[in-house]
């Protein structure tokens, strides 16, 4: 990496005025940058930025952070940034204002620059909105009318979000007025965009059900708009567009709208091509959706690196196009391009269809690709990912050690933070040993946190104090979440319930064990089924009913339970709870004994020998 790093050369007693060949070197400096002959400009400004000249150190600043004749380096830039910024440049002081605003590694200190360099780059951006005002106010009071813009615009949306006092509402216009006084192209854009969301303008759609009627404050701000679109502020097109499309009744035109955002679009401006593509993909009145030009410029803004664009373009071919015309893999081309920007709805999508395969195209699944998508959506902290590339753990796909280690460690930060869904998956991942070691502590630990808000976690929860699994034994506890797992409709829990209250001596309770049985098999569960069968087969506080013993025995067996096949065996063998049928009773002992139930196997040699004479008998 280059560098320019010297002892005190940004310190006040270096900034004095030009001396005449500096003066010289300064204006061949900026000759060079405005004739873009970059690699002949650098060495010039740094050779001035060394003797302590504000300007030469904002330009070299400036060249570090675009990566422009030298190679990328925030933290160079930053430093030359800030020691112009020291001495009061006030381009400076809004380049670094701008750094605040956007975000800096949290590691690093421009209080200590020789310290800078050390900062790790890898960390966590922070926005800093309090250095972000203080060093725009500099410039702003200095006169520097895009600062004024600028400082303006976000005491404003700082003051919006609760993160500064709501006197600060009042500032933000002053300097919003300020700058647009001062002939600022973006202070017009702003100062627009601030009267049109104080008088109602800008709503979002689906709550503007009748928007304000059209004021001269409105046409006040659609001046603003247009002149600072005029003179190349290309983001009011998307303003003015969306007045056309969505603002008052007299004012909404089509036709307009479209030839707005096509003005700037084809200037490159990805924003625009992204919106166009929107437009082009809906029914408007007075103008049919048009879903070759919708292709057109969303491809145009997803090579801009826009990133919704690709989502968008996958859906037109998976879902939105006539089927005729869809085309899965072609969508996944646009996902996964969607994907490489870290868009996390095309991240899913992608990871989904690879999961699934595209049987129609004869491309399998891929449940590892599938995995490895699931896993960058989930550090992106979404709960859906995180959740689908858990399951996709459970079931026995490999990842890299360090994604499942990854995946852990971030349901464990949302999980800290609050979500109860993140805590219930931690607490599995400890339970299975997914991402990491088994810790049945840690487990217990996350499944009490999540056990009054899943049945599923009430039921893991109850399990381990059942068992004494992760801490003590604790059976009026367990018994507490089975109920509250019960409640809820968890078969599992219902089953659980239903055997403590057989087994357990002092909260023994056969009726209620029945009951709960009901509802699981009433639910689906084969292994209730064979437990209402073995109850009402007799040896229970419960009536015995043969018949309904041999009634829930045969849907169990229907359902594959290999116990209850035996016992519907038995009972259509020995003529228990209806007739004797011999045939039926060979054909469940048959399916228990082939899934090795021993005494199924004794059931069934003497009942072929006694088919095999019934048969002979017949004959």
């Amino acid at each position: 990496m280059t560098s320019l790093f010297f002892k005190n050369s940004g310190s006040r007693a270096l900034q004095k005025k030009r001396s005449r060949a500096d003066r010289k070197m300064m204006l061949r400096a900026m000759k060079m940058l405005e004739e873009q002959k970059d690699t002949e400009a650098f060495p010039l400004f740094s050779v001035l930025a060394t003797k302590g000249d504000a300007e030469a150190q904002w330009h070299v600043g400036k060249f570090y952070l675009a990566g422009q004749a030298v190679p990328y380096s925030l933290a160079d830039g930053v430093y030359w940034v800030h020691l112009s910024a020291q001495q009061d440049f006030p381009p400076a002081c809004l380049t670094l204002a701008h750094l605040y605003k956007d975000g800096l590694p949290s590691s690093l200190d421009l209080s200590q620059h020789d310290q800078v360099l050390s900062a790790s780059l890898n960390d966590e951006r922070e926005a800093n909105y309090e250095k972000a005002q203080f060093w725009a106010e500099k410039a702003a009071e200095a006169g520097d009318v895009n600062a004024q813009a600028f400082l303006g615009s976000l005491l404003r949306k700082a003051a919006q979000a609760g993160q500064v006092k709501e006197e600060h509402q009042t500032q933000a216009v002053k300097w919003l007025q300020r700058s647009v006084e001062g002939g600022s192209v973006i202070g017009k854009l702003e100062h627009g965009r601030q009267i049109l969301e104080d008088e109602g303008y800008l709503k979002p759609v689906e709550t503007l059900a009748a928007p304000p009627l059209p004021t001269e404050i409105f046409y006040k701000a659609v001046c603003y708009l247009e002149e600072a679109l005029e003179e190349g502020a290309m983001g009011a097109a998307l303003l003015l567009g969306w007045l056309r499309l969505h603002g008052p009744e007299t004012f909404r035109d089509i036709g307009k709208a479209i030839s707005l955002l096509e003005s700037v679009a084809e200037k490159g401006f990805s924003q625009a091509q992204y919106r166009l593509g929107l437009l082009y993909m809906q029914n408007y009145p007075g103008a049919s959706a048009d879903f070759k030009k919708a292709e057109k410029w969303l491809t145009q803004a997803l090579r801009r690196e826009v990133a919704p664009a690709g989502y968008t373009l996958g859906q037109l071919y998976e879902v939105i196009l006539p089927e005729a015309k869809r085309d899965k893999v072609l969508a996944m081309k646009f996902y996964h391009a969607a994907a490489l920007l870290k868009d996390v709805p095309a991240i899913l999508r992608l990871a989904h269809l690879l999961v699934e395969g595209i049987p129609e195209r004869d491309i399998k699944p891929d449940l590892r690709k599938g995995a490895f998508w699931f896993s960058r959506a989930s550090g992106l902290g979404n709960q859906e990912a995180q959740v689908e590339f858990g399951n996709l753990l459970l079931h026995g796909v490999s990842v890299p050690k360090e994604e499942g280690e990854a995946w852990r460690e971030g349901l464990e930060q949302e999980a800290e933070k609050g979500s109860h869904e993140s805590a219930y998956n931690l607490a599995l991942s400890y339970l299975d040993g997914i991402g990491g070691e088994k810790e049945e502590h840690l487990a217990r630990k996350w499944l009490e946190k999540s056990a009054t808000f899943f049945p599923e976690a009430a039921y893991q929860y109850g399990k381990m104090l059942f068992e004494g699994k992760g801490g003590e034994r604790d059976l009026e506890k367990a018994r507490y979440f089975f109920e509250k797992s019960a409640e809820a409709g968890q078969i599992e829990g219902c089953l659980a319930l239903a055997q403590m209250y057989l087994l357990i001596e002092n909260m023994k309770d056969h009726p209620r064990a029945l009951a709960l049985y009901h509802q699981a098999a009433e639910a689906g569960s084969a292994d209730a089924m064979f437990s209402l069968g073995a109850m009402y087969g007799g040896g229970h506080d419960v009536p015995m009913d043969r018949f309904k013993a041999r009634y829930w025995f045969v849907l169990g067996a229907e359902k594959g339970n290999p116990l209850a096949q035996y016992m519907a065996g038995r009972y259509y063998l020995r003529s228990l709870g209806g007739e004797r049928d011999l045939e039926k009773a060979y054909f469940w002992l048959s399916k228990a004994a082939e899934k090795g139930v021993k005494e199924a196997q004794e059931n069934l040699s003497a009942l072929q020998r006694e088919l095999k004479l019934v048969k002979m008998r017949d004959k």
